[in-house]
């Protein structure tokens, strides 16, 4: 039976951020919503009860501390982890993201591997966040790989059959 994939939810105003976050998280198996501020982020989070948000700190109409609070106010969303990704990285920063009910922080520019390994630290203690489902490697190349004359290079194609010699590459 396959899984279903955890649900983030990402707030942030930088709508390049967004869309980087959200092919990166979703090509990791996880149902990806965005916000671009605070409001909107409360919003879909009451909709949608994600099993992580990633929040920015600095955003238009409600900042990301006011919005935390606000998540750790509502019984049915307190619970849920939140990831403060921002450019805010002092000390104090730090300290007040955590204080204000952050569980964890990380300061832009980040390196997306670890962002990663935080998503999957975090989700391992949501009880309903289920793993996502990992595909095998080439499993998105199967269709291309049938189809010698639509195969990308023969090293995508390692153990699909196109190539019966391509396993001693």
């Amino acid at each position: 039976m396959a899984q279903h994939a955890a649900r983030i939810l990402v707030v942030d105003d930088e709508q390049d951020l967004l869309w980087a976050l959200q092919r990166h998280l979703g090509d990791e198996g996880y149902e990806v919503h965005t916000a671009e501020d605070g409001v909107q982020g409360l919003q879909l989070a009451r909709a949608h009860h994600p099993h992580l948000i990633i929040l920015d700190v600095s955003m238009p109409r409600m900042d990301g501390i006011e919005m935390c609070r606000e998540l750790r106010r509502d019984p049915t969303l307190a619970a849920t982890p939140v990831l403060f990704l921002t450019m805010h990285g002092t000390v104090d920063d730090r300290i007040k993201g955590l204080d204000e009910g952050g569980d964890d922080y990380l300061v832009k520019p980040f390196d997306i591997g670890e962002l990663k390994a935080r998503v999957r630290a975090l989700l391992r203690r949501v009880p309903s966040a289920a793993e996502p489902e990992i595909q095998p490697p080439g499993a998105s190349l199967g269709r291309w790989c049938a189809h010698p004359g639509l195969a990308p290079p023969r090293s995508a194609c390692r153990g699909q059959g196109s190539d019966p010699y391509a396993h001693r590459v």
